[in-house]
């Protein structure tokens, strides 16, 4: 199992890792909100 990080915010590449999933799968989950999100700045 992965290391959950310190803080409850992460990055693509992070959740990528802790998901075991591609860049790909992971934007097209944000896309259709079956991953909750929102970017920062």
């Amino acid at each position: 199992m992965a290391k959950v990080p310190k803080s409850e915010l992460m990055t693509a590449e992070e959740t990528c890792l802790y998901l075991k999933i591609t860049q790909r799968t992971l934007y097209r989950y944000l896309r259709s909100r079956q991953i909750p999100a929102f970017k920062l700045g």
